[in-house]
């Protein structure tokens, strides 16, 4: 009955569960371009909420493009990146392989002196026999470079091998293999570097830290490849500060 109090009646309210912290996460992604955007007046466009509900098509054509290029640009650096990893594996020694030095097994006898008889005939074959088993030199010492040198002239002209070694071959072939450059090769080497030395603590870098850098050099019409490629090498989280933190993947370190 209004205006009457009755005994034993409390007061109901409808439970309201509390929001799921994931909702904050689900803009996590565009955080960096709402502030990018924000000089531009054009923030408010980039609510992910506004986005999604408006289904723009023009925004999502963008956000495919600057995923694909994102993605060559990632392919690019790895395949960089794995050839540099090769030539770094070890140093060519006297052998032609790659590692340290290792010393020659065994010990070398010494040859008879051959007779007159049919030197000439075998002064050839002698000659590609051992141009590179060390029998030239003495045991215990390791040829010079002018030696090494010689020894591969000598090599070329009796073998006839003018053409690249197999290490030249492989080398040339992985060239032509690397993926087709794009024009966002060194936005993506900046971003890397940026994170991995650049920052505060190398290895991440704030949202704010990557802002102050790159807000100057960065037009608006690239804004969207920033974002694809910051996400493809940086892992984000929000501290508990709920401060942005990019954290650079490993396999870019």
């Amino acid at each position: 009955v209004d205006g009457e109090k009755i005994d034993f009646v409390v007061k109901k309210s409808f439970y309201k569960p509390p929001k799921d912290d994931d909702e904050k996460d689900m803009k996590q992604d565009d955080y960096v371009l709402s502030k990018l955007f924000r000089k531009s007046g054009v923030h408010t466009a980039l609510k992910h909420d506004k986005i999604v509900e408006s289904s723009d098509p023009d925004y999502m054509i963008v956000e495919g493009e600057a995923s694909k290029v994102a993605k060559e640009a990632i392919k690019a650096l790895r395949e960089s990146r794995r050839l540099c990893a090769r030539a770094e594996e070890g140093v060519p020694t006297w052998t032609g392989q790659h590692g340290e030095m290792r010393p020659r097994f065994g010990q070398k006898k010494k040859l008879p002196i051959a007779s007159s008889q049919g030197e000439t005939s075998n002064k050839s074959s002698s000659e590609k026999k051992h141009l590179f088993d060390g029998k030239n030199k003495n045991a215990d010492t390791a040829p010079s470079s002018s030696d090494l040198l010689s020894a591969i002239k000598k090599r070329k002209v009796v073998f006839g091998t003018d053409a690249p070694s197999d290490d030249e071959n492989e080398s040339m072939s992985s060239l032509r293999r690397l993926p087709a450059g794009t024009e966002h090769d060194d936005l993506l080497v900046d971003i890397r570097n940026f994170v991995a030395f650049g920052a505060s603590v190398d290895g991440q870098a704030s949202t704010q830290e990557i802002v102050d850098t790159f807000k100057t050099r960065l037009p608006i019409h690239q804004t969207a490849v920033f974002k694809a490629l910051l996400s493809k090498i940086c892992d984000f989280i929000r501290s508990s500060g709920g401060e942005g933190i990019w954290h650079l993947k490993s396999e870019f370190r």
